[in-house]
């Protein structure tokens, strides 16, 4: 179980907007130790349905520079250390306001495969909307059965995602 009902709303234009905010004061805090940072998760593709949570996706140079969970302490958000028991090669930050979660941050060493399939699932959604407009409807179909369990709402989409993901990450290896 977890933080009350799976909320799915229709895209919003918005979301693109306030990751755009985001990141320029994350860059501004990280300060230069920032590889790449991207826009993941459904918020990021046009024409899906998501919870309205933004997700953003950092590659850094030095995973252990210990001045990384201070820096985004200082913008408001909120260091996650128990997610690494699944996840240790990731930095896990979320931003609350209201006991709302607003933003996920997830931060990988550089060219981790963590990021490297976020970033490959996402634009085969935005190539492909035959297959967005597929998981809208499994996502949709998927939080009004499990409407107060959202883990039971996580694994409903996992092997849906992982599917496509190694479908997106195939045809990369392809064009190599």
């Amino acid at each position: 179980m977890g933080r009350g009902p799976v909320k799915i709303e229709r895209y919003n234009p918005s979301w693109s907007i306030e990751y755009q905010r985001h990141q320029r004061m994350i860059e501004l805090v990280l300060d230069g130790r920032i590889e790449e940072i991207e826009h993941i998760g459904s918020t990021s593709v046009e024409g899906l349905a998501a919870k309205p949570i933004i997700d953003i996706g950092i590659t850094v140079t030095d995973i252990d520079d210990p001045t990384l969970i201070d820096r985004m302490q200082k913008l408001g958000y909120i260091y996650r250390d128990d997610r690494e028991d699944d996840l240790p090669f990731r930095r896990y930050f979320v931003l609350i306001r209201e006991d709302k979660h607003l933003v996920h941050v997830h931060i990988v060493p550089k060219e981790h495969e963590f990021f490297n399939a976020h970033i490959a699932f996402r634009d085969y959604l935005r190539q492909h909307k035959d297959i967005r407009d597929e998981y809208h409807l499994l996502k949709i179909r998927l939080a009004h059965k499990y409407k107060e369990d959202r883990e039971g709402y996580q694994q409903g989409k996992s092997a849906y995602i992982r599917n496509i993901t190694d479908l997106a990450l195939d045809q990369l290896q392809s064009l190599d």
